[in-house]
């Protein structure tokens, strides 16, 4: 999926095989740790990722604690797969909607845990242009400020 989106954008993205065991959460806690955990000045950190396979948040929520603790605004940018998905017919048309299913709830439940913590979350649409996503980031700090 995340693949698919930066494709669209003209974005590359080297293959590598899922790393599996909870990789993926922890990676994106680190990453969150390394640009706003240590520093002290408030600043507004973007990211783009497509939440899949966190099964187990708890890293990233505590990274997100401690960056958020340091004053800084965050927003995530999430893909939208069932925008970037192929039209179907037949069987895999069903297995087309099952994936919307899977997809709506990745997006519900990653709007409801990153909004919990004051997080912005934008749903990024394959009709989009690129950066609107982020222009969108920044629009709705505003309307909440």
């Amino acid at each position: 999926l995340l693949r698919r989106f930066c494709r669209a954008r003209g974005l590359p993205l080297p293959h590598r095989a899922d790393p599996g065991d909870h990789a993926k959460a922890r990676a994106l806690a680190s990453a969150l740790q390394a640009v706003g955990g240590r520093s002290r000045s408030p600043a507004a950190l973007l990211v783009c990722t497509d939440f899949d396979t966190i099964d187990d948040a708890t890293p990233v929520v505590k990274a997100l604690q401690l960056v958020k603790a340091h004053g800084h605004r965050v927003a995530f940018v999430l893909p939208d797969g069932r925008s970037f998905a192929d039209e179907w017919e037949g069987v895999a048309a069903d297995l087309a909607r099952i994936y919307g299913r899977v997809e709506a709830r990745r997006l519900d439940e990653a709007r409801r845990l990153l909004g919990g913590l004051g997080v912005r979350v934008v749903v990024a649409q394959r009709s989009d242009p690129p950066g609107l996503a982020a222009i969108r980031a920044r629009a709705a700090r505003r309307r909440a400020a």
